[in-house]
């Protein structure tokens, strides 16, 4: 798959939460962007469908994961410094670099898919 994307609707309302993409640059490689809702922001989605969307591009050949934002989004670098990321900050741009890895992304789904399923009794 050369692009991809995933969405997140609010269950209650059916309006859209979230959107996170990829689109192939070429040798593996693939830019990212994710956006959203601000009623959403902070509790986990950017980083459930980043996950996510990993998960997708492992099988496709994509190993790396490119993104350009604006240097003070604190959340963004958060994220993808926890998800390894190597950043370069030029002209209040930042650029971010990760590797994916199998075994991480694997983990990250796990634990993803352990904390959505409905529990016995719940």
């Amino acid at each position: 798959m050369h692009r991809f994307a995933l969405a997140a609707a609010d269950e209650m309302t059916g309006r859209g939460a979230a959107i996170a993409r990829y689109e192939s640059l070429g040798d593996g490689v693939a830019e990212i962007a994710v956006v959203v809702d601000p009623g959403w922001r902070r509790v986990g989605l950017a980083t459930a469908l980043i996950e996510m969307l990993a998960g997708a591009t492992l099988d496709c050949g994509i190993h790396t994961f490119s993104a350009t934002y604006l240097a003070q989004n604190r959340p963004v670098a958060a994220l993808l410094a926890h998800a390894g990321g190597r950043q370069l900050i030029r002209q209040g741009f930042a650029e971010a670099v990760v590797a994916l890895n199998r075994e991480r992304v694997t983990a990250a789904l796990h634990d993803l898919d352990r904390t959505t399923r409905p529990q016995p009794g719940g």
